[in-house]
């Protein structure tokens, strides 16, 4: 994880309806960043950020807005919690139910079990992460 301070001098190509931006920060320009929940930086605000790779804005992993003392995270829990019923529903049930035709319901449970014990490790893997992410940005 790479923490940055990042000073928006100049703000622009603002789509908000998609909450993308482009920004100018020390003299370096960056083009086409898109943050969660469609947040805009307003000109003159400092954010640390966290990044998984260096000035990556794809592996964005969180921010943290100084002058409000304000922190938002990439991946929040409930939004995977979300995904995991949605996609559990559409992806489990018919591989659970190809199981039950295949290995019958002792291979239908091991397969129910399997996609339970993935999904609870990676909300285990969110939470643990988000916990690193949000006292990185504290610190700063």
């Amino acid at each position: 994880m790479h923490i940055q301070r990042i000073h928006f001098d100049k703000v622009f190509d603002v789509q908000q309806q998609l909450g993308m931006f482009s920004f100018a920060s020390a003299g370096a320009v960056t083009y086409s960043v898109h943050l969660p929940c469609k947040v805009i930086p307003q000109e003159g605000e400092t954010w640390a950020v966290a990044f998984g790779q260096p000035g990556d804005w794809s592996t964005l992993l969180g921010w943290r807005d100084l002058g409000a003392q304000r922190t938002t995270l990439n991946h929040r829990l409930r939004h995977v919690i979300v995904d995991l019923a949605w996609g559990g529903y559409w992806v489990a049930v018919p591989i659970v139910a190809l199981s039950i035709y295949v290995g019958g319901p002792w291979a239908a449970g091991a397969v129910a079990l399997a996609a339970l014990c993935g999904g609870a490790w990676l909300m285990r893997h969110v939470v643990r992460r988000n916990r690193l992410v949000r006292a990185a940005l504290r610190k700063t």
